[in-house]
């Protein structure tokens, strides 16, 4: 779909795997789960102008327990 791409808007997270699912935990941007120098190289291939938003995580770590039986 890279030749389509216009805009990205990313954020980075690490990810921490849990009992009931997993937590995206805020961290610098290029120190997460996202492999930001691999996805610009792609993007440049087609593309000499692009916008972009970097976006910093949220404060608060989010836990997904979509393990948990309540979660369905």
């Amino acid at each position: 779909i890279a030749p389509y791409v216009r805009h990205v808007h990313l954020k980075d997270y690490r990810v921490q795997f849990t009992d009931e699912g997993y937590r995206l935990v805020r961290c610098a941007i290029g120190d997460g789960a996202v492999p930001f120098a691999g996805l610009a190289a792609i993007l440049a291939e087609h593309h000499d102008t692009l916008t972009a938003v970097l976006e910093p995580g949220a404060l608060e770590a989010r836990h997904v327990r979509c393990l948990s039986d309540d979660w369905w």
